[in-house]
């Protein structure tokens, strides 16, 4: 599945974005996109399955942003 996704990235755009039933997916093949999401604490919010580790895990930095 992520080949095919990743060779149709070079087809379309270097942004896809799939949805997977309620949720949007977004996949980034270009590095410096990648770079400016993972820099900013503005950008990353996680996903609410997430909560799900947190009894688990505690607050470390899986959880954390």
């Amino acid at each position: 599945i992520f080949r095919n996704i990743y060779k149709r990235s070079f087809e379309f755009d270097q942004v896809i974005r799939l949805w997977i039933g309620p949720k949007l997916v977004v996949f980034l093949v270009d590095p410096r996109d990648v770079e400016v999401i993972l820099s900013s604490h503005v950008y990353i919010d996680k996903s609410p399955e997430y909560r799900f580790f947190q009894p688990w895990l505690g607050n470390g930095l899986l959880i954390s942003t």
